[in-house]
């Protein structure tokens, strides 16, 4: 399975049907685009592990770990590039309930480097594959405090970051832009 960073991703769905793969799940990944007056482009994450296979060798090779695409005229600067991998995970026992996100999945956690030499995975391993994400344009604290509410409501953007950089404050249930 490739993945590149300046191409779309075709569906899941083709993927799991070329290869012995399982998507978990593959989305907009939140708090990624560079905070400012304009967000920068968000990125995706994905999160995948092999399926109808006992192992497979791979090569993992990626970009953008290091380096963030930087924010401009006081933007902040967007997520980086990882490739996380957790082996010996309780995925399957997992997966015979629900479909569980990568936060819940029990393992040997690692951040991989971005070459890697030929390594094996098996099926109880999961791979997090995220995408890094543009840099914001114009200081944060110029957003709309409408737009900044509208990415929390969207899931583009947590409550945390909207309240400690962009400085919009959410009421209790998250529902309104507390104006206090």
């Amino acid at each position: 399975v490739v993945h590149s960073t300046n191409q779309s991703m075709p569906n899941a769905e083709a993927l799991e049907r070329r290869n012995p793969v399982l998507y978990l799940f593959h989305r907009y990944r939140v708090d990624s685009g560079g905070p400012g007056k304009y967000r920068g482009g968000m990125s995706t994450e994905s999160a995948y592990k092999l399926h109808g296979a006992d192992e497979a060798q791979t090569i993992i090779w990626y970009t953008d770990r290091d380096v963030p695409n930087y924010g401009l005229e006081g933007g902040e600067p967007g997520a980086t590039a990882q490739i996380v991998l957790k082996k010996a995970t309780n995925v399957n026992s997992l997966l015979e309930h629900n479909i569980p996100d990568f936060k819940e999945i029990e393992g040997q956690e690692s951040l991989l480097p971005c070459q890697n030499s030929p390594m094996v995975v098996t099926e109880n391993d999961v791979i997090l594959d995220q995408e890094p994400a543009g840099g914001g344009f114009g200081s944060p604290l110029d957003r709309d405090p409408e737009l900044v509410f509208q990415d929390v409501v969207d899931g583009y953007v947590s409550v945390d970051i909207a309240k400690s950089i962009y400085k919009v404050v959410l009421d209790s249930e998250g529902n309104n832009i507390d104006w206090e």
